[in-house]
This record gives structure tokens, sequence and C-alpha cells, in this order.
């Protein structure tokens, strides 16, 4: 075995740079973990909106007393008494956690289409990588 010996400190450090390039190189199709994410992120969401919606559906009940369901005095005093429950300091933070939610999925949902287009484009560069090294042991064989 032949030891290279090289004219700079710097032309080792590069080489010893390309041979580790695909080792430091981190992707994988982590589609997997993005759907687990989102699939969390939706039912969180779901668990909140059916809270509320039970907190709505008892307001009403409440509200409506002993009239008769459907009956125009019994379908006003359900809407105010909804009305005045969506008011309540709690409902609406559960509401600001929802859209936060939402806005986090969105996101999430971005970072990933920009983290598997880097993914992409390292491995145009690995091949790019692969295919240069080859040209260069033919230059150095032939040359």
């Amino acid at each position: 075995m032949t030891k290279t010996t090289f004219h700079s400190k710097e032309v080792e450090a590069f080489k010893n740079y390309c041979e580790g390039w695909d080792s430091r190189i981190h992707t994988y199709d982590d589609r997997d973990t993005q759907q687990n994410v989102n699939e969390r992120l939706f039912d969180s969401v779901g668990k909140l909106e059916n809270f509320l919606l039970q907190s709505d559906q008892k307001a009403m009940t409440k509200a409506r007393g002993t009239l008769m369901k459907g009956t125009d005095e019994a379908n006003e005093k359900e809407v105010l008494a909804m009305f005045e429950n969506q008011k309540r300091g709690w409902y609406k933070q559960m509401r600001e956690i929802i859209y936060n939610l939402n806005f986090i999925q969105s996101v999430s949902v971005a970072l990933y289409e920009l983290k598997n287009r880097y993914a992409s484009e390292c491995f145009k560069l690995r091949s790019e990588n692969a295919q240069l090294r080859g040209e260069l042991e033919k230059y150095k064989h032939n040359g």
C-alpha cells in the first residue's frame, strides 16, 4: 500500500473532506415522521373542536330547559346561549390554541418540503461528486 503525499496541508484537508463527504450528509426519507406529526396535530385539533362542540351543546341544552326542541323560542334561547358560551375567555383561548396548532401544521408541511428539496439537492451533489471523482481517477491513471 502506498501513501499519497500532498504538496500542502490544504490539499490534504480537501482530500479528507471529499472522502468523508457522503458520511457527513444526513438525509433520509422521513415521510412516516411527517405523517405522524400531522396526524397528532389533526387529532389534537379534533379533540379540542369536539370539546368546544360539547360545551356549546351543553349550554344550548341548559338554556332550552323544558321548552320543546325546534320551537322558535327554544331555538332563540339555544343560539343566544351558544353565543354567550363562545364569548367566555377559556373558549376564546381554546380557539386560539386550535388556530396555533393549524398554523404549526402548515409551517411543518412547508419545513418538510424545504428539507426534502435540500435532501434532493444533496443526492444530486453526491452523484455529481462521484462522477467527478471517477473522472479524476481516469486522469490520474492516464496522466
